[in-house]
């Protein structure tokens, strides 16, 4: 419904609840996001949500990035892990409530529509393989840079953190460092809800229910660097 993949969430509580290093549960987290990612994008297609021609760009970029980042963190101890993304959750919530508050509809140009697309598209694949968050918030800020209405913000995010699930969640699988037991646990909820919410998405109006979303994106977001900070003293 706020067009994630949960990643973010997924992260602090396989950190925090079942006590897995950050880059154990960055790779566990993106395995995850793959089934969420491509339950929701259908939900949302098939509900007239996703502009594909402005979000190809960040499809074909992201799996780029997230590659880039998923073998980047494999050379960071886990201690400096939990402190980057900590950091970057923290600043992620500043970017996006600029992003999603003062989202204004203008025309881009479409040479810089393409070029927007391709660096969040790789800005969010990075931050996905190295965090394992899905890469969402880069994704809506791009989406929102281009003018796109919050409807289809959240749809095409769906639709173009697919390639970065799948790019990144494979790159972790060949390091081995997915536990695969609460991956699939996980999983199956995680499918079924983002199927759901994509449904219901269709029903609600798109700005009175964005009313409500954004701030509570922004805040969970938000939340996860502090208890992450938390967890660090």
């Amino acid at each position: 419904m706020i067009g994630g993949g949960g990643g973010a969430l997924f992260v602090v509580v396989l950190a925090m609840l079942f006590h897995l290093p950050e880059r154990v549960a960055a790779a566990t987290s993106l395995v995850v996001v793959i089934p969420t990612t491509i339950f929701g994008a259908v939900g949302h297609f098939r509900g007239g949500h996703v502009d594909v021609p402005r979000g190809l760009p960040l499809l074909v970029a992201g799996p780029v990035g997230a590659v880039l980042g998923s073998v980047a963190i494999l050379h960071v101890n886990d201690a400096l892990a939990t402190r980057l993304l900590c950091a970057f959750l923290l600043l992620l919530g500043v970017q996006m409530a600029f992003a999603l508050f003062r989202q204004k509809r203008r025309t881009v140009a479409p040479h810089r529509e393409r070029a927007l697309g391709i660096f969040y598209g790789m800005l969010g694949g990075i931050t996905s393989g190295a965090f394992g968050i899905s890469g969402s918030p880069p994704i809506v800020a791009g989406l929102a840079a281009l003018g796109l209405d919050p409807v289809r913000v959240v749809g095409t995010s769906v639709f173009a953190l697919t390639g970065i699930a799948v790019a990144g969640g494979i790159t972790h699988a060949f390091a081995g460092d997915v536990r695969y037991d609460l991956a699939l646990a996980l999983a199956v909820g995680s499918a079924v809800g983002a199927y759901v919410g994509a449904r219901l998405l269709a029903r609600f109006n798109g700005p009175r229910l964005h009313a409500v979303l954004r701030p509570t994106l922004v805040g969970l977001v938000a939340l996860a660097g502090l208890l992450e900070l938390l967890k660090l003293r």
